[in-house]
């Protein structure tokens, strides 16, 4: 562990989380139900909700807008995988929704927004994507369920994290008996022609290096974002046991600016991450 921002649980096919907020929006002064519309905010992320609960601990609903001098925030509150929350918005044009999650520290992890026209008597659906905005290294999906005998997908990515010219991380899928085995690697998507992966071991530690010949240039994009590689799995079938859960525990890393001769380090202590986890049972419909 490098401190409390790296945490022991890494989330496109992405594990899809629905989150739904139900908001009541009116006008400034309520004369009659009429002057009463409803806002309903869909939170179509790439986050889950056992992930945002491993992540943050507070979740704020802003509405902003020129006619409003001051945002309204209001708390929101995740449970079952859901956000929920209410909040009274003003009827008017151009209403700026933002949702954002905390941590303890408290450092803003996500967040995403949507701007909307909030009508007496009407209904009101407000889409926000959840982004990361911090540096992040994700393992998506985050929690799965394989049967026994199954291969399955792994999928990392980096957000945030400018100027990286090479990364290398250890692996190991903790599971009884080597359940689970890499059969292969592969690079991400949209990566600069010249990247190049490696990697060693199949089961218990496994090592992969990602980097670009000769440090010519950037693995991330602008934002300092990459789909850094496509991790292939078997899981293997076990006669005796007829559940178990497989969690692949990232650690160390090492995210690298070239310099020259001169490597820089990321700073690891900025960086957040997650593990994955993984439920391996028998399928036994057919006995």
């Amino acid at each position: 562990m490098l401190n409390k921002k790296i945490f022991g649980i890494l989330t496109t096919c992405c594990l899809s989380g629905l989150i739904l907020i139900t908001l009541i929006g009116c006008s400034e002064k309520i004369v009659n139900k009429n002057n009463q519309g409803n806002v309903a905010i869909s939170l179509s992320t790439k986050i889950s909700g056992a992930e945002l609960s491993e992540m943050a601990d507070v979740f704020l609903l802003s509405v902003e807008a020129e006619d409003i001098p001051v945002p309204i925030v209001v708390p929101l509150t995740l449970e079952d995988s859901i956000l929920t929350g209410q909040i009274i918005v003003p009827v008017g044009l151009n209403r700026h929704f933002i949702v954002s999650a905390y941590d303890l520290t408290p450092t803003l992890i996500y967040q995403g927004d949507d701007y909307a026209d909030v009508v007496a008597d009407s209904t009101v659906t407000v889409s926000i994507d959840l982004h990361p905005v911090v540096p992040m290294m994700k393992v998506l999906p985050r929690v799965n369920s394989v049967i026994m005998g199954e291969s399955f997908v792994v999928d990392i990515y980096l957000y945030n994290a400018p100027d990286v010219k090479s990364v290398s991380f250890d692996f190991g899928f903790l599971t009884n008996d080597n359940l689970v085995n890499l059969f292969e690697a592969r690079l991400g998507d949209g990566l600069p022609a010249d990247a190049r992966i490696s990697y060693e071991g199949i089961s218990g530690l496994v090592t992969i290096w990602i980097d670009l010949a000769n440090l010519s240039g950037n693995l991330v994009d602008s934002a300092g974002n990459a789909h850094l590689t496509r991790l292939y799995f078997n899981s293997h079938s076990d006669t005796i046991r007829d559940f178990d859960t497989a969690s692949l525990v990232i650690t160390p890393i090492e995210l690298n600016r070239g310099n020259s001769d001169v490597i820089d380090l990321f700073p690891l202590d900025s960086l957040y991450l997650e593990n994955t986890e993984y439920e391996l049972y028998r399928d036994l419909t057919g006995q």
